[in-house]
């Protein structure tokens, strides 16, 4: 008996999981055919404040570099300071080495008389400055013992024997008219109207007597009708290129002839080699009252506030000798020093030449405080900045803590490497802090744009074909995308999340776009193993 109810148990077990297997098929179809149909949502325009950044990273640096030199010929005799050290401006950097600015100030000595006896041998002639043709003397600018070279021109000649006064009045005068010009103290003289001006006349009148750019009063039938200054009507300016003045030869209002002598000029030379040797004389003369001051006081003093950077890699005295230390390095006696050691040693003269017109940098500074942070910016980022522009720089190992700053300076050439080419900028900092440390990583943030209430959207939202950038609007909140419709906008400036949109939509406008994240449904619990997964 208990046989034949177990046989009729199966067919009922059956026709339960054949029952369960037709529902998840249908299931499974009607989600499947939810699934495929497309999800879409409404998005309302607004209006915002968007700022675009520009960030980048690079080390601090100080603001400025500066060298101290020293004559190759003056030897150190003991450096008082290491690389990496701080110094006040006036501090002592190292002791010269007395010797060695004596033989320097010997030699300077030696090639000062030997540019004297040069001088005494270059050609010189006296010279004369004559009229270039006939006129009367209405201007001199040079004097006895000047330099003609300092001047434009030495003087001014009247050639056609007229002055002219531009005078501004509405009284109706004939050009055949006379007028009568007073001028100085209660001179007169008979002028002529020579032309019609805009707002007056130009009259004219002997050049004897006027005075260049004096006072004039134009009267017509003894009626004042205006004031003027007296101009040359035909003026020739008189040049010379180089001498002293010696003696000028005439005075104002001298009526001259051309080719006679106006100026007798005395140190005329005949070549550039004089004024060559000259200037090299001077450069040595600045060079001993350097030397002077060395001799008074042997020591080399920083001129500014700063850091060392680098110390010259030159031997003292006191170290001598190739392979002598100076800040822990090794270091080379250079050729110049071995030279006059040689010779020194060997009782000759070392070359004035070689002593005076070789330097060498003895050190260098970092000045004005590690207040500068260079970096580099993509060219797709630097039409964005400009001089001027804020900007927030982290220092790693200061933590969190944040700097202004502004941007100095951009570069107009590019740096390119693998494709991708950038620019130089260098950002300054407000103030210096005693925590910097020039090298350190910094990061930094430029301000490059910022815009008030203006149409923003969602960068992900705009779409891009071949006809350009575009959104799908509806005139109502339906979702399903049935009215939607192609709106071409303009961007503007993007944060990366959100972009101001300049033309093509308005706040209060919907957005239609397909989400495609939405829909999920049981097709993915079915065939992700849900109905079907098997106990592991």
């Amino acid at each position: 008996m208990e046989q034949v109810q177990k046989r009729k148990k199966w067919p009922i077990v059956i026709g339960i999981i054949a029952a369960v297997i037709v529902v998840a098929i249908i299931a499974v179809q009607v989600s499947a055919s939810a699934a495929s149909q497309p999800v879409y949502e409404v998005y309302t325009v607004e209006a915002g404040d968007i700022t675009k950044s520009v960030t980048a990273s690079g080390t601090l640096q100080a603001q400025d570099d500066i060298e101290v030199d020293l004559p190759a010929a003056i030897e150190l005799d003991e450096t008082m300071i290491h690389v990496g050290d701080s110094v006040t401006e006036g501090q002592t950097l190292a002791t010269l080495d007395a010797d060695s600015v004596n033989r320097y100030y010997k030699e300077l000595t030696a090639q000062l008389n030997a540019v004297d006896r040069e001088l005494m041998t270059i050609e010189r002639e006296t010279e004369t400055i004559k009229a270039p043709m006939q006129g009367r003397i209405k201007q001199i600018l040079i004097e006895e013992g000047g330099n003609v070279g300092d001047y434009e021109y030495v003087m001014l000649l009247s050639t056609d024997g007229k002055m002219k006064v531009d005078v501004s009045t509405e009284k109706a005068i004939a050009l055949t008219e006379e007028v009568k010009v007073k001028y100085g103290d209660g001179h007169e003289k008979t002028g002529s109207i020579l032309a019609k001006t805009g707002d007056g006349y130009t009259v004219t009148v002997p050049d004897d007597g006027p005075k260049l750019d004096g006072t004039a009063e134009i009267y017509f039938d003894d009626e004042l009708i205006g004031t003027g200054t007296f101009k040359i009507n035909a003026p020739i300016k008189v040049i010379a290129d180089g001498g002293i003045v010696k003696d000028i030869t005439v005075e104002e209002n001298d009526s001259v002839s051309a080719g006679n002598t106006l100026v007798t000029l005395e140190n005329k030379v005949t070549t550039d080699s004089y004024q060559e040797k000259f200037d090299e004389r001077q450069d040595i003369e600045d060079k001993m009252t350097e030397a002077r001051g060395y001799l008074q006081n042997p020591v080399i003093v920083s001129p500014v506030a700063g850091i060392v950077r680098t110390i010259d890699e030159a031997p003292t005295a006191q170290q001598g000798g190739s392979g002598s230390m100076i800040g822990g390095a090794a270091l080379n006696m250079s050729a110049l020093q071995q030279t006059q050691q040689a010779n020194t040693a060997q009782g000759t003269a070392v070359s004035a030449d070689a002593a005076s017109s070789e330097e060498r940098t003895v050190f260098e500074l970092s000045a004005g405080g590690v207040t500068e942070l260079p970096i580099e910016i993509d060219e797709m980022d630097v039409a964005a900045i400009k001089p001027g522009q804020e900007a927030v720089i982290a220092v790693d190992a200061l933590g969190e803590e944040q700097f202004t700053a502004k941007v100095d300076r951009i570069s107009k050439i590019g740096n390119s490497a693998n494709g991708v080419t950038t620019y130089d900028v260098v950002l300054v900092m407000e103030k210096s802090d005693e925590r910097f440390f020039e090298g350190m990583n910094a990061s930094a943030t430029i301000v490059a744009e910022q815009i008030e209430d203006t149409v923003l959207v969602p960068l992900e939202l705009v779409q891009e074909d071949k006809d350009g950038t575009f959104v799908e609007v509806s005139p109502s909140d339906n979702s399903n995308g049935a009215d939607r419709r192609r709106v071409e906008v303009t961007e503007g400036v993007s944060d990366g999340i959100n972009v101001q949109i300049q033309s093509g939509l308005n706040v209060g406008d919907k957005i239609v776009y397909l989400n495609e994240s939405a829909g999920s449904t049981v097709v993915d619990f079915i065939q992700n193993g849900g109905l079907f997964s098997s106990a592991s």
